[in-house]
């Protein structure tokens, strides 16, 4: 799945799907210790993270529901350590807490609502804040909500309060 609102779940999340298509919501909580990395350029542009970054899930309760009409809810907390790769030393700490519900439309596009702390990232092309042309990775607080297409391309996006640029954050 291209979108990531936090992609340790959206991966966590599609390893449940087969047991939610049974007929029963599946509930998982994630392990600590999961990680992802990402290209130069992905979620932060090249210049700021020029060997990619790497997130980490160091903490946390956060757990996992994807019922079988193909919703999928994350909620609790979820501590992540997100580092710029060319320069580690550039490690932050985000603690992510609250939920986010993904629910998928009738033409296979989907629209997802967060509300609480949100870490999400914008590829290149996805509407959202800043340079659309490049990676951007965000905290907001407070509510948020996007739709995605049939690829989880963010075709539009909004948020309700603030917002804090993570790339800038982790830029050396």
């Amino acid at each position: 799945m291209r979108l990531t609102i936090f992609a340790l779940v959206i991966a966590c999340g599609a390893v449940l799907v087969s047991n939610a298509l049974a007929g029963t919501p599946d509930r998982q909580r994630l392990p600590i210790g999961i990680s992802e990395d990402y290209a130069p350029g992905q979620i932060c542009p090249e210049g700021i993270a020029p060997a990619g970054v790497h997130l980490q899930l160091i903490g946390g309760n956060e757990a996992i529901t994807v019922f079988d009409d193909g919703r999928f809810l994350a909620t609790g907390l979820h501590i992540i350590e997100v580092t710029n790769t060319a320069f580690p030393e550039r490690s932050i700490i985000l603690d992510v807490h609250g939920n986010f519900v993904a629910v998928p439309q009738l033409d296979g596009s989907s629209i997802g609502r967060g509300d609480g702390a949100t870490a999400f990232s914008f590829f290149p092309g996805d509407a959202g804040p800043g340079d659309a042309s490049t990676g951007r990775f965000y905290l907001f607080t407070g509510s948020m909500e996007e739709v995605t297409n049939t690829s989880g391309a963010v075709t539009a996006f909004e948020s309700v309060g603030s917002s804090e640029d993570v790339c800038a954050m982790i830029a050396a």
